[in-house]
């Protein structure tokens, strides 16, 4: 009889042990079948820009793929993103590469107004990459991850950049640096305060616009010219920009910090402090100027602790050129002119450059004062220790350096004290010559005109000189008193 065969329990532990290694292989199956299936649902993967990139127009960079199955063509596009949506710009490029594998594209990214579909600067952008049926329906897209950047690229100023001092009628060189060409390249002008920039105008448009170093020579104009010119200040700064086709300018960049505009001031050198001129002669007041300007001037001052007091005009319309000037000045006597300086010690002359529009643009003046004087006559007889008797005729003599409009003759007794006493006019319009002049006196008798002198050793005769108002401008006395005497 055959042996029943019996097949013997397996021990508990070795049936779970069993049990698990089972559980895990089917889980290692599932997982592979998982990266399976997920590997064939991604066709199509973007693979740069992906995010977080900086790209500058002008410049070429590599959008990149990879594809796992080939359809009839691939494309790829632009957006920009806001939040969650999508906006839809344009194509980069129609039936780009396809196969296989990893794929590239060499994308030149537009400058601005070159293209419908140019992204517009941001950081919100997106690529995609998509793929087409025979019939051309999409079947796969992969987009950017994340947004990237694209940008301008500025042209950069590199003078002035900050700090210059720029004189006007000087011609300086305006530098940049370009990265890209546009349309046009022009250069502006703006003032910086602290609430901003503010726009003055152009210097010039169409300047020279190429890839690389740049310049324009910029002679800056004078005050009250073009609409364009900058004042004076600390606080300039100098933009250049970049425009597109329509004529919209697409990047711009400034001085990093402000620089100085001035106007060259014309320079008094004479009188400039110190001199002592005296009316009726002529001197010279000569300057030297840096910049011609519509019309320059010369002016009159009094120096004051409060300031500078205006007198009036010396001359308008004065020699105007650039380099040394002069103007020959006969100083007029008081009583003329308003403008006619007073004397004294005090006196400021300057010189004003204007505009065309007969504004002061700038103005020097001495660098201290000078004196003014209204030369003297010189009485020469009598002048002391003579002895002269009535009834008899004796010459009175003096000289002038200047003639006014008269001259006259005076009698004056003086006390031990030294204070003289008028007694009256011995002459008015006498001989009123520049140099030698005399007049004969006949010494009147006790009794007759008040004019008379007394008898004594006390008396002084003054000449006088009077200006056209009859206004008494000067006087001499004889240096001491001398002796009248009845026979």
């Amino acid at each position: 009889m055959a042996k029943k065969s019996v097949s013997s329990p397996l021990p508990l532990f070795l049936s779970i042990a069993l049990m698990v290694a089972g559980l895990f292989a089917s889980v290692l199956l599932v997982k592979q079948s998982q990266r399976i299936t997920t590997s064939a649902a991604e066709p199509l993967v973007l693979i740069s820009p992906n995010g977080g990139e900086s790209w500058q127009r002008g410049q070429t960079y590599q959008i990149r793929w990879r594809q796992t199955q080939k359809q009839a063509s691939t494309s790829l596009f632009i957006y920009t993103r806001n939040g969650s949506t999508d906006t839809y710009i344009g194509a980069i490029a129609y039936n780009v590469s396809n196969v296989l594998g990893t794929n590239a594209y060499s994308w030149t990214i537009p400058l601005p107004g070159s293209a419908a579909s140019m992204p517009p600067d941001g950081s919100n952008i997106i690529v995609s990459v998509a793929q087409y049926n025979p019939s051309g329906k999409k079947m796969y897209e992969d987009k950017s991850n994340n947004p990237f950047t694209i940008s301008t690229p500025k042209p950069t100023l590199t003078s002035p950049n900050g700090g210059e001092i720029w004189q006007r009628g000087q011609t300086y060189q305006i530098t940049w640096n370009q990265t890209i060409k546009l349309a046009s390249t022009a250069l502006l002008i703006y003032t910086r305060n602290t609430s901003g920039d503010t726009y003055i105008g152009a210097i010039a448009y169409n300047v020279s616009n190429n890839v690389g170093s740049n310049s324009y020579s910029w002679t800056i104009p004078q005050l009250g010219g073009a609409q364009t010119t900058p004042p004076d200040g600390n606080n300039i700064i100098v933009s250049v920009g970049q425009y597109n086709s329509s004529g919209q300018l697409v990047a711009e960049d400034k001085s990093n910090s402000t620089f100085t505009i001035t106007t060259p001031k014309p320079v008094v050198t004479s009188p400039n402090g110190g001199e002592t001129w005296e009316r009726g002669k002529t001197y010279k007041i000569t300057w030297n100027q840096t910049v011609k300007l519509a019309s320059t001037g010369l002016f009159i001052y009094t120096r004051g602790t409060s300031g500078d007091a205006y007198i009036g005009a010396i001359a308008y319309n004065v020699s105007n050129l650039v380099g040394t000037n002069s103007y020959s000045w006969t100083i007029p006597f008081t009583g003329g002119s308003a403008s006619t300086p007073p004397d004294g010690s005090n006196i400021i002359i300057s010189v004003g450059q204007y505009n065309s529009n007969s504004q002061l643009v700038v103005e020097d003046k001495s660098d201290s004062p000078f004196t003014i004087t209204t030369p003297k006559p010189t009485l020469t007889t009598p002048n002391g220790g003579e002895v002269w008797t009535r009834g008899n005729t004796y010459k009175i003599t003096w000289n002038q350096t200047a003639a006014f409009n008269s001259t006259g003759l005076f009698l004056y007794t003086r006390s031990s004290t030294g204070v003289d006493t008028y007694l009256g006019a011995i002459a008015y319009y006498v001989s009123n010559l520049i140099g030698a002049n005399y007049y004969n006196w006949t010494i009147p008798a006790l009794g007759g005109p008040v004019t008379t002198p007394p008898d004594g050793n006390n008396i002084i005769v003054s000449v006088a000189q009077y200006n056209s108002a009859g206004s008494r401008v000067n006087e001499d006395k004889s240096d001491n008193t001398f002796t009248v005497v009845s026979p």
